[in-house]
């Protein structure tokens, strides 16, 4: 049965699943929503969004349905019709409205479903035909075909990058990628990664007893990734954070970004064991839907649910470990809180930096500095997760290096969640 779904244009998150679905049921469509008017969490990101469709050349079986001029705002949209097909609201009458273009301008005739229903949608459709869905994805990706002064332009790439270890590549290479889109303004700020923790995990994977090549990929903020790749002892650690930045990519994959990242992957696969860890993202699903063995970390508490279980009941290779709790102050913040967004989240800690902001112990302690304002954000998160100290505890201490120690203590993961992701990881790496 043909299906159409429902993608608001802030929505960025499900789309490589909604490229893989189209590329592998022709009979699908996608009505994807713009609001130019639409700030904060809910901001367009149409233009990236139809990027990514064309590239894997479905583009031609998405609706755009562009509401920027009308009354009803995008976010409305969302909550007037995200459930009309399951609850099988009745149709609406033929005409200009919102309503009537999603029910009656696409085939098929209806109301279409969610976006979040392209996760389940796609698993069956592999489980049905994993052979066919897997090689319908890798081709609409163009995995191995990139034309040829692209391919050489790759490669270059990746001498450039290997250079540093001596093109010394271990047996296994594991990618952990970082995700900065909740900090950024995205919603779901309890799914971004912590730079500490991925520092953790870099330095366990060195000191596992076998052999690893760790790239760091995703997001880049203040260069962390960078420094942290480039410090002593580290020659075993690459980073390849925001590829898309890199000249290469700019000069040779303008119009084909994403599609060249898959091959580099896909090219280090066919040599080596390669394995993705990284908390819950697009980018990192589209790892597992060209086959490579791909983990996402969640939070227990996490608000997003456990959707994507189905991928993995269907035999695509992503597999949840679930964590106690999101491995960043602010994620653990959205958590506990029930903040899944960065505005209200924002909210919550300016509140609680204003309450210490304006207290004489913390102006006798931190006032008289031009990072004051730091000190009582700090102090405003560790309220938020219940782990503050009293002021009294840091005099006769250097107290922003004390302070700044704290802080640093609610970062990173628990000896439990690096026991949980090393149990699921372990077993795969190879020996030399």
């Amino acid at each position: 049965m043909a299906d159409k779904i429902l993608q608001c244009g802030y929505m960025s998150g499900d789309t490589y699943a909604a490229a893989a679905l189209l590329a592998a049921d022709t009979t699908v469509r996608v009505i994807l929503v713009k609001d130019t008017r639409a700030t904060g969490q809910y901001a367009d990101k149409s233009g990236l969004i139809q990027k990514i469709y064309g590239e894997g050349g479905v583009m031609g079986r998405v609706h755009l349905l562009d509401i920027s001029s009308g009354d009803l705002r995008v976010n409305d949209l969302w909550k007037l019709y995200k459930d009309a097909y399951a609850t099988r609201m009745p149709a609406p009458r033929r005409g200009p409205t919102t309503a009537s273009k999603l029910y009656y301008d696409q085939m098929p005739v209806g109301w279409p479903r969610s976006i979040t229903a392209v996760t389940g949608l796609l698993a069956s459709k592999w489980k049905a035909d994993p052979d066919g869905t897997s090689a319908a994805i890798a081709t609409a990706w163009k995995v191995g075909r990139l034309p040829t002064e692209q391919k050489f332009a790759l490669y270059g790439y990746m001498g450039r990058k290997f250079q540093k270890n001596n093109f010394d590549i271990k047996p296994n290479i594991v990618v952990l990628w970082s995700r900065q889109s909740g900090k950024r303004g995205g919603a779901h700020p309890e799914l971004d990664s912590s730079y500490e923790g991925i520092r953790q995990l870099t330095r366990a994977l060195l000191k596992c007893g076998k052999p690893v090549t760790v790239l760091l990929a995703g997001d880049e903020r203040n260069d962390k990734l960078n420094a942290f790749a480039n410090l002593p002892g580290m020659d075993n650690v690459i980073s390849v954070s925001d590829m898309w930045e890199d000249p290469v990519w700019k000069e040779q994959f303008g119009d084909a970004k994403f599609l060249a990242q898959f091959a580099f992957y896909k090219y280090l696969a066919e040599e080596y064991n390669v394995i993705h860890i990284g908390m819950r993202s697009g980018m990192l699903e589209s790892m597992a839907l060209l086959g490579m063995k791909t983990f996402y970390l969640e939070g227990a508490g996490s608000g997003s649910g456990s959707r994507m279980t189905g991928f993995s009941n269907a035999g695509i290779t992503y597999s949840r470990i679930v964590i106690g709790s999101a491995p960043g102050i602010t994620g653990r913040i959205s958590e506990q809180r029930k903040l899944y967004t960065t505005d209200v989240l924002s909210e919550r800690i300016d509140e609680r930096a204003a309450v210490h902001w304006n207290r004489d112990g913390f102006w006798d302690l931190f006032g008289d500095s031009d990072h004051s304002r730091w000190a009582a954000i700090s102090y405003a998160k560790a309220d938020l997760l219940r782990q503050s100290r009293p002021y009294s505890s840091y005099r006769g201490t250097d107290q922003w290096s004390a302070l700044e120690d704290d802080m640093a203590r609610m970062r990173g993961f628990t000896s439990s969640d690096m026991t949980n992701i090393f149990d699921a990881v372990g077993p795969l790496l190879k020996d030399a």
